[in-house]
């Protein structure tokens, strides 16, 4: 007896219901170290947040709305916030930083 390598059509709608409760994972807005002149640097720049500010660690967090290209090293923004946004539905990721060349670009960086 040969076995069917079918499926039951009263899976498709309990597979897709599944995927239907899954939400939107993309950020809305990511976290981009910068300067003091609003330049960004690499992220490892950045202080932990109990330093932020001092003289002796002058480079930021600053929160830009999500680009999916990121931003690149040494590109100056505006219109962002210092502080992160805490509007219901936003998400928040790393800004990807990308550091140019022929065929090169990075993905995120911890901090």
């Amino acid at each position: 007896m040969k076995k069917s390598r079918s499926i039951s059509l009263g899976l498709v709608p309990l597979v897709a219901a599944s995927f239907a409760n899954c939400s939107d994972t993309t950020p809305t807005h990511q976290r981009v170290c910068v300067d003091q002149q609003n330049l960004v640097v690499q992220n490892v720049q950045c202080a932990p947040p109990q330093n932020r500010g001092s003289g002796s660690y002058p480079y930021y967090w600053y929160y830009m709305p999500y680009r999916a290209g990121g931003y690149p090293i040494g590109a100056a923004l505006s219109g962002g916030s210092l502080t992160a946004p805490t509007a219901p539905g936003v998400r928040i990721g790393e800004g990807n930083i990308v550091r140019g060349g022929f065929g090169s670009t990075a993905g995120s960086v911890g901090g």
